[in-house]
C-alpha cells in the first residue's frame, strides 16, 4: 500500500489547486475514467470543507490517500470547521445546491461521514480493476 497525506490550508479559491495536486499524483497510477471520479470527488469534498465547514474563511484541511495496488483508492478528507449535516438523499429539485454528497456517493463505490474530536471526516473508496491501473504500479 501507498499512502500519502496533504495538509493545508484551505480557502475558496485553494480548493480547486489542493484537489488538482492530489490528482496529479493520481494520474500516474490510474486510467483516466477513474482519475475522472477520483478529481470529482476530491475538488467538491475541498469546495465543502472551504465554502460549508469554514464559511469561506481559511482553514486546516488535511487529505489521507491509500492506494492499495490492484484494488482500490481510498480518500479520506478532514477538516475541523463547523459540523456538517450530510444530506442522505438527493435534495428537491427546486433547490439550487446540495446535490454535491449524492454525486460524490453514486461514482464512489464506499462513502461515510462522521464527525470525530472535533472535526468532519469523509471517507470513500474507489474500486479499481486491472485494466484501469498504469503499468508503472
Amino acid at each position: 500500500m501507498l499512502q500519502l497525506i496533504l495538509k493545508d490550508t484551505v480557502t475558496p479559491c485553494r480548493a480547486r489547486m489542493i484537489a488538482r495536486a492530489v490528482k496529479s499524483f493520481l494520474d500516474t497510477f490510474v486510467t483516466s475514467d477513474v482519475l475522472f471520479d477520483l478529481e470529482l470527488v476530491l475538488t467538491e469534498s475541498c469546495n465543502n470543507a472551504a465554502l460549508h465547514a469554514y464559511q469561506g474563511l481559511p482553514g486546516e484541511l488535511e487529505i489521507k490517500l491509500d492506494i492499495v495496488e490492484y484494488d482500490q483508492v481510498a480518500l479520506q478528507i478532514r477538516d475541523w470547521g463547523r459540523e456538517f449535516q450530510c444530506p442522505w438523499t438527493l435534495p428537491d429539485n427546486n433547490q439550487e445546491s446540495g446535490r454535491g454528497i449524492y454525486i460524490m456517493r453514486q461514482v464512489m463505490h464506499t462513502f461515510d461521514y462522521s464527525r470525530v474530536e472535533d472535526s468532519n471526516i469523509f471517507s470513500f473508496t474507489k474500486k479499481v480493476e486491472p485494466e484501469q491501473w498504469k503499468e508503472c504500479i
